[in-house]
């Protein structure tokens, strides 16, 4: 079978996803491979396995293309063993080879070096990395200090504690600009709060710590683990009544609604917020209703008489 479209295409279909490691995961048995397949965190599956591996065996090399795998390596891998890391070259790229040994010589790497990854650099984190590093970290803990910490990286003043009132000096001071990106602003407290969540429940993961993914910025779907982005409505009541989209059929991934994070309402011009695969409805499947006469009408789709008014 070859392929027509691109790989990214391809695989972000779940359903092409699956079948594909499905079929890869057989052919790489029938050769003779041992395949492992994570049900979670795939790079601490492949993490945990090299460090069991090389309890017994001189020599284990780790190859990949994500530097979560070194990450990971450095911080969870015995001094006293070393693990090599393989980072293939692509195009003008070359091939780089890591030793977890030599990387954790540098002082305090070790110990730090999931936090900073996990949520990137900024001068003054002893007491933040201590906070997610602690399981025992309250959910209000973890807010303040990275709360805190994300203004600094805004660069928010040393008096400014609040990250929605900082969102909405930063607005007011860019917003008679020409050229003014709204994805410069800071994050809502809610939006930060989730990915604050998701940031500390990672860092437990990979120290091997389990803890409930459901509490902690993750919601749980027919397709797995999802993120949850915010818990509230993405504009006030007033606004949202107010944006439509104009879609002709299925309101898709160029919906203007949908590209808002928002559902389609009856504000839309063609689905009415009822008809297609962004309402709130939720369409049940057919064979749910019966067949008599009586049940007949169709149950996903109004439809609505066009009304024009003449001024006399």
């Amino acid at each position: 079978m070859v392929l027509t479209i691109a790989q990214s295409s391809f695989l972000s279909n779940q359903q092409n996803k699956s079948r594909f490691i499905k079929m890869l995961s057989k052919y790489l048995e029938n050769n003779g491979y041992t395949v492992l397949q994570a049900a979670d965190d795939a790079d601490t599956m492949i993490v945990n396995e090299a460090i069991l591996k090389a309890k017994n065996e001189p020599d284990v090399i780790v190859v990949g293309e994500d530097i979560d795998l070194l990450v990971l390596l450095i911080a969870l891998t015995n001094e006293e063993k070393n693990i090599i890391f393989l980072k293939p070259g692509k195009g003008n790229n070359e091939k780089h080879i890591y030793f977890t040994q030599e990387a954790q010589k540098i002082n305090g790497i070790k110990q730090s070096i999931l936090f900073l990854h996990a949520i990137k650099k900024y001068p003054d984190l002893q007491q933040v990395i201590s906070i997610f590093n602690n399981p025992y970290s309250s959910q209000d803990e973890i807010l303040k200090s990275g709360e805190h910490y994300v203004l600094k990286l805004y660069g928010a003043p040393d008096e400014e504690h609040s990250i929605n009132n900082y969102r909405y000096t930063s607005f007011v001071r860019n917003a008679s600009k020409t050229k003014f990106n709204l994805a410069g602003l800071p994050p809502t407290q809610e939006s930060l709060k989730q990915h604050l969540f998701r940031t500390f429940h990672q860092v437990q993961t990979w120290y091997g710590r389990e803890i409930n993914a459901e509490h902690w910025g993750w919601k749980s779907t027919s397709d797995g683990l999802q993120p949850v982005f915010t818990n509230d409505e993405p504009a006030p009541k007033s606004i949202l009544e107010n944006i439509s989209c104009g879609c002709l059929k299925n309101c898709g991934t160029a919906c203007g609604c949908r590209k808002q994070g928002m559902k389609c309402s009856v504000a839309c011009k063609t689905c009415y917020g009822e008809s297609c695969s962004n309402s709130r409805i939720e369409i049940q499947p057919d064979d749910q209703f019966s067949d008599s006469d009586s049940d007949q009408e169709d149950v996903t789709t109004t439809k609505r008489k066009k009304i024009s008014v003449e001024n006399v």
